[in-house]
């Protein structure tokens, strides 16, 4: 998944830890096929909110940091990340340098091109040789003869069966919380905290 999001940009290849965490994100908010529910909501019991989330490495529009009435008051930058619960890093390609804001108008069917629209590339013509009927008709009987090798060949299917990943299921089970609360011989309020005579300690 980074691979792809990083060929997408023509960003360069020290954003690769924005990548990671942008995908890793993607990853815990996306249905497993073991569980039916997301990675978010097996740790957090809530199901998660998707409406912040953008395409990553598309330009975005932020407020400028001036006080200057004149100067624009937008900035296009790129779309790098996510930054904890709320905000987004965003790259300032011109000023080499990377910031967090919590707003931004994205724009998110542009791409910093990869630079390959602009070429211009010279092809060859190809003139075709001229056959007689001889030549048609012998090329097409090689042709059917090839075709009905092909037909006896039998698909070879995979036998192999095909499970989901374990890795979400450690953290359905409770009943080993369960167990640690029930040993544990920790007051459960303040009068028998007091009360307790280690309490002195």
């Amino acid at each position: 998944m980074v691979r792809s999001m990083m060929c997408r940009t023509n960003l360069p290849h020290s954003f690769w830890s924005f990548a990671l965490m942008t995908a890793a994100r993607i990853v815990n908010l996306a249905p497993t096929k073991k569980v039916n529910k997301t990675p978010y909501e097996i740790w957090f019991d809530t199901k998660p909110n998707l409406s912040y989330l953008r395409v990553w490495g598309c330009y975005a529009y932020v407020a400028r940091d001036s006080d200057d009435k004149l100067d624009p008051r937008g900035e296009k930058v790129v779309f790098v990340g996510y930054h904890n619960r709320s905000g987004y890093y965003f790259y300032h390609p011109d000023a080499n340098l990377i910031s967090i804001k919590r707003k931004g108008h994205f724009l998110e069917k542009e791409f910093l091109d990869r630079g390959t629209g602009s070429n211009i590339v010279d092809l060859e013509e190809i003139q075709e040789t001229q056959t007689t009927a001889d030549e048609v008709g012998t090329s097409d009987q090689q042709e059917v003869v090839a075709n009905e090798s092909d037909i006896n060949t039998s698909i070879r299917r995979s036998s192999r069966t095909h499970n989901a990943p374990d890795r979400y299921l450690w953290h359905l089970d409770g009943s080993e919380v369960l167990v640690v609360a029930e040993l544990d011989d920790e007051p459960t309020n303040y009068k028998s905290a007091i009360s307790d005579p280690e309490s002195a300690k």
